[in-house]
C-alpha cells in the first residue's frame, strides 16, 4: 500500500491511531488526513523523533502556532523524502520554518498564514532565510497572507520555479524600483496565479 486516504471520515479516527498506523507502514507514500498536526505531536509524544524514518513525499499541516515550532524541530528528520509541504492557517515565523531548510528533497511549500497573523508576518524575515538554503530546489510555491512579497528575491532564490501563487499580498515590492539588478523568474513558469479574497 502507497496511498491511504482518512479525510471526512465517518467513524472517527484518532491522531494516535495515525501515528500508530504510520509507523507500522513506513512505506506509505501518501496520507491524507485532516489533522496531521496532531498525529506530529503524537509522534513525538510516542518517542520516535530520533528512531522514526517515514516515506511520506506530502504533508499538510493546519492551524500551527508556537506549540508546534518544537515539535517540528524534533521530528523533520522523520520525513527526509518530502518533496511538498503546506501550512495553512499557521502563525508563519522563522522559528516555526527553520525545519524546512533541512529537506533536501523539498520542491512545493505551501505557506499560508493565519487571519490574525496576516498583517505581522514577514516575507523577508521568515520565508527569505529558508528559500535562500533550499530555494533552488523549489520549484511550486504558494504563499498566502502576507503583508508583503518581493518577487526580485524569489527570482533569485529560486531559478527553478514553474509555479507561484499569490493570495491575500498586502504590498509588492517592484522589480524595477531595487538598486540591484532585478533577477528575472525562470521563462520556464507555466503557472502564475495572484488572487485577493
Amino acid at each position: 500500500m502507497s496511498f491511504f486516504i482518512l479525510v471526512g471520515n465517518s467513524v472517527k479516527v484518532s491522531p494516535l491511531a495515525v501515528a500508530r498506523f504510520l509507523t507500522h507502514h513506513k512505506f506509505l507514500l501518501t496520507l491524507e488526513y485532516d489533522n496531521m498536526r496532531e498525529v506530529l505531536e503524537c509522534l513525538e509524544d510516542l518517542g520516535l523523533a530520533r528512531t522514526y524514518q517515514s516515506n511520506l513525499r506530502k504533508l499538510v499541516l493546519e492551524s500551527c502556532r508556537e506549540d508546534m515550532e518544537r515539535v517540528l524541530e524534533e521530528l523533520i528528520e522523520c520525513f527526509p523524502l518530502l518533496e511538498a509541504l503546506s501550512f495553512n492557517n499557521s502563525d508563519l515565523n522563522l522559528v516555526l520554518l527553520s525545519p524546512v531548510s533541512r529537506l533536501s528533497h523539498l520542491s512545493k511549500l505551501e505557506l499560508g498564514n493565519s487571519p490574525s497573523t496576516q498583517l505581522t508576518a514577514s516575507f523577508q524575515e521568515s520565508v527569505l532565510p529558508i528559500l535562500n538554503i533550499i530555494g533552488g530546489q523549489i520549484t511550486h510555491i504558494s504563499l498566502e497572507n502576507f503583508k508583503f512579497f518581493d518577487v526580485t528575491s524569489i527570482g533569485r532564490y529560486c531559478p527553478k520555479l514553474v509555479s507561484l501563487k499569490l493570495s491575500n499580498i498586502l504590498s509588492y515590492c517592484r522589480a524595477e524600483n531595487q538598486k540591484i539588478r532585478s533577477v528575472s523568474l525562470n521563462q520556464e513558469i507555466k503557472n502564475i496565479v495572484i488572487s485577493k479574497d
